[in-house]
């Protein structure tokens, strides 16, 4: 995901396309909502991988928003989403023949066709890439209709009904068709392109079939190659042309099935963490847990630990915490099924993680997310192999009971992730929504200094409730100059008319 745009979404008229950058920081005064903007990323990670009637889980472990009305902004509208995912991997049972489509932009509406209705649904979707777009129009009673590159369901005489999946996307049914023909594929549209080939085939040559390879293939051009071939080159080229469109109608499924498994992908490698860590014990329990995953509040962090290796815990204390923070972690058995959590300073005895003040226990889940999203989870964004390559970590006020030193600190711990991503090439996309001068000017500092691995490309900086800064929208971008000041930013707008 590289960008994303929100409408009509709690404070938000139009949020304008936001840029998600390796770090992206979001910045505004008290309900200007850049905290909405955030929390928006962990609805899509709790909505994802459950069934829920609605399109969004409103309601969830990560966020509470209630339910749709409590959240779209003017009821006669849709919430509008906008987003762009890179490159996106066809999903198919033949590994061989898996392909991929650059640039999908992705338009989703999401609202209620009755204003009583209890939940709501995807209304519309449409999804363009290199010149195609596919529209897909949902109701509330499970019928849809498609709309592939200008062919149109309704006059093809396709009846479609949509069921939920455990991603975020329905899935579409053709009903009825052909007995021995199965709902996920269109009869009549196949029926359609035999009937384009019997005009030139011979009357044992009328028969178009579709390898793998081209079945699953939404390579417009290399459609037309194949379709052509399969007219033994005396199709015109109008029919080749409604013939590859007709292929993409036909395996439209499979276009949604991949959207689904990439959103499934993301979403598993997707973070957020709350502005409240979770309250420190002096004493954890041991269980039988696997933890592969750290909880939004940092709550099973010690389990966490105790299930790395010696090797990978002995990596997180000597090449993440002490470099730069000057302390090191240790666990320590205390019997009866019980383990410590202890912290050793520089030059200072270790002591309990409870002992040592709320700054610790608040910037340590961070710490720790970063660490595993790089040492852990990620792979090169050259292996062909993950199906989703991008880590996106949404981060709530992380300068939350922190000294302006450790809040610098954690910059450099920024500095050294991205460091990381340009050397191996990993794509870890970082969000942080902050009210810390210190964070923004650090940053500033870093790109300048000539030392620091951060960029002007690598950094953007969201403002909300620009109109009240004098700007003409909601939200507008700034970015770092390579002197380290940032272009487009209102004076005063950290100190004015504090002291």
């Amino acid at each position: 995901m590289d960008n994303i745009r929100i409408k009509n979404y709690r404070c938000f008229d139009d949020t304008g396309a936001v840029d998600i950058k390796h770090i992206t920081v979001l910045v505004g005064a008290n309900s200007s909502g850049k905290s909405s903007f955030l929390k928006f990323f962990g609805l899509i990670k709790q909505s994802v991988s459950e069934f829920v009637r609605g399109f969004f889980l409103w309601q969830g472990p990560l966020i509470d928003f209630n339910d749709f009305d409590n959240v779209v902004k003017d009821r006669d509208k849709p919430i509008e989403v906008d987003f762009d995912i890179k490159n996106l991997p066809i999903y198919t049972d033949f590994k061989m023949f898996r392909g991929q489509v650059s640039d999908v932009h992705l338009h989703l509406e999401i609202g209620k066709d009755d204003p009583e209705r209890e939940y709501d649904i995807l209304q519309k979707m449409i999804i363009s890439f290199d010149g195609n777009v596919f529209e897909l129009n949902f109701n509330s009673d499970r019928s849809a209709y498609i709309v592939i590159n200008g062919i149109r369901s309704l006059e093809i005489g396709d009846v479609i009904k949509w069921g939920l999946t455990n991603s975020l996307f329905p899935k579409i049914a053709f009903m009825p068709n052909k007995e021995g023909f199965d709902d996920e594929r269109s009869f009549k549209i196949f029926k359609r392109m035999q009937d384009i080939i019997k005009k030139v085939s011979a009357k044992d040559e009328r028969h178009i079939f579709f390898t793998p390879r081209y079945r699953y293939s939404f390579d417009k051009s290399l459609l037309k190659k194949y379709i052509s071939r399969q007219g033994n080159g005396k199709l015109s080229e109008a029919d080749i042309e409604t013939m590859s469109n007709m292929a993409m109608y036909f395996s439209i499924n499979t276009f949604l099935d991949s959207l689904n498994f990439y959103m499934l992908h993301l979403c598993k490698k997707m973070t957020y963490v709350m502005p409240l860590r979770a309250i420190v014990q002096r004493y954890y329990r041991y269980n039988n847990y696997a933890v592969d995953s750290i909880d939004a509040d940092g709550g099973n962090l010690p389990m966490f630990f105790n299930g790395l290796s010696a090797d990978a815990f002995k990596n997180f204390n000597e090449h993440w915490l002490l470099p730069i923070f000057k302390f090191e972690l240790k666990l320590r058995s205390s019997g009866e099924g019980h383990v410590e959590l202890l912290v050793k300073e520089k030059d200072k005895e270790e002591r309990n993680l409870i002992d040592v003040g709320f700054g610790y226990t608040q910037i340590l889940p961070i710490l720790t997310i970063l660490w595993k999203a790089i040492m852990m989870d990620c792979v090169a964004t050259d292996e062909k192999d993950d199906f989703c390559k991008s880590h996106i970590i949404a981060i709530e006020q992380p300068e939350l009971h922190l000294h302006p030193r450790f809040q610098g600190l954690f910059v450099d711990m920024l500095d050294k992730v991205i460091a990381i991503c340009h050397k191996e090439k990993k794509d870890v996309r970082i969000i942080v929504e902050t009210h810390s001068e210190v964070i923004v000017n650090r940053l500033g500092i870093k790109i300048m200094d000539d030392n620091s691995y951060l960029k002007t490309d690598d950094v953007n900086v969201m403002l909300f409730n620009a109109k009240e800064e004098g700007f003409d929208t909601d939200v507008i971008s700034s970015s770092f100059n390579d002197e380290g000041y940032l272009t487009n930013w209102p004076f005063g707008f950290f100190s004015d008319n504090v002291y």
